[in-house]
């Protein structure tokens, strides 16, 4: 009988997880063990349960558990409660690191710098993002989506284009492949195209564009692309991140080749966005022409982003490059962070031609 109980008492403790009295040390442990139901139950056992510590502790351990919106949520509480707070901003770094939005994760980890230049938390992650780790594996995005037009001061009809693109994703580079169709006054024209991008380093990125139509009428049968960007990232919160884009292009039309450039520069702040580019157009040697575009955005929360936007500047239809007065607006929607759709609409005035207003309806869905 003694042998028994003796032996109940020792299955017992070691099915019962040792304590060490630190209760930090023990979420460590279970959340290493992958037990975060644990973790989170031992973090409502620490002295001050409602405290600071304990709370910036369950953020790390929803955001360890992949619960990224349970973390974004008791995150911005704690924000709010705690203002200007470097560790805060450092925790938001690693929460968007976590989920591979890197460009994110270096403003927070600048921005916890920029208030306590010693967080070790921050530099690490910093570090980590110039040796070009992440903190997700890679991901597969599936994006498709279709728009229709109507026209006025024109007989035109009957214009429905539609894409898809499935894009792979890795730390710093990511590769797709898509497909455009466009069905307009009677003729279809289709391309192929491959789409890039590589972060050089923390400041430096590069994206590209390939696409082919062989037999097209009104889109390219060929068009390449290079967009080049340059990220300035101020030691003070109170200014905003800004990047400079140089942009280059080439279609070829049936008849026609004509180049393209812009130069873009973007503002961004905590939620709001604005951007403006000087862009030309010309054919292959002729005279280019010039204009200009300015948008921006505002998130409403943490799942709605509205854009408007308006642009004075050449634009190409059917190899025939005239200036066009656009005004623009967009809306999108994240159901969480694999999925969201968005609804855009234009409306295009061409010089001495055509009204086109435009709709289109996309959704993506990373996995």
């Amino acid at each position: 009988m003694l042998v028994e109980t003796v032996t109940a008492i020792l299955l017992a403790l070691q099915a019962v997880p040792a304590e060490t009295g630190d209760w930090r040390a023990d979420v460590w442990r279970l959340s290493d063990q992958g037990d975060y139901s644990a973790a989170l139950a031992r973090v409502g056992t620490s002295p001050e349960p409602s405290g600071y510590e304990a709370r910036v502790m369950r953020v790390r351990v929803l955001a360890w558990s992949h619960d990224y919106q349970s973390a974004e949520r008791e995150l911005a509480e704690l924000e709010r409660a705690f203002p200007g707070n470097p560790e805060l901003e450092a925790v938001r770094g690693s929460l968007a690191y976590y989920q591979g939005r890197n460009d994110d994760a270096e403003t927070a980890f600048r921005a916890a710098l920029a208030l306590d230049p010693d967080l070790a938390e921050a530099r690490d992650g910093l570090a980590r993002l110039d040796a070009g780790t992440t903190g997700t594996e890679m991901r597969l995005r599936l994006d498709m989506g279709m728009g229709v037009s109507s026209f006025s001061r024109s007989a035109n009809s009957n214009w429905t284009q539609a894409f898809s693109q499935l894009t792979w994703i890795a730390p710093r580079f990511s590769a797709g492949i898509r497909t455009d169709t466009y069905d307009r006054f009677g003729l279809r024209n289709d391309s192929l195209g491959l789409r890039f991008t590589y972060r050089i380093d923390e400041d430096w990125d590069v994206e590209g564009s390939a696409d082919l139509g062989p037999g097209n009428v009104f889109r390219p049968e060929q068009s390449l692309g290079i967009t080049i960007g340059r990220r300035w990232v101020p030691p003070s919160t109170d200014l905003p991140a800004v990047r400079t884009t140089l942009g280059l292009r080439r279609d070829q039309y049936n008849a026609v080749t004509v180049d393209s450039a812009s130069l873009g520069i973007g503002m961004f702040w905590e939620g709001y966005s604005l951007e403006t580019q000087v862009i030309s157009i010309a054919d292959a040697g002729e005279d280019a022409s010039y204009g200009a575009l300015l948008r921006g955005s505002y998130e409403l929360g943490e799942r709605a982003t509205f854009s408007l936007g308006l642009a004075d500047a050449p634009e190409t239809d059917a190899g025939v490059t005239v200036n066009t007065r656009s005004l623009f607006a967009g809306v999108r929607y994240r159901f969480d962070e694999n999925r969201q759709i968005r609804l855009d609409c234009a409306r295009d005035d061409r010089e001495n031609s055509y009204i086109r207003k435009a709709c289109s309806v996309s959704i993506s869905y990373q996995f």
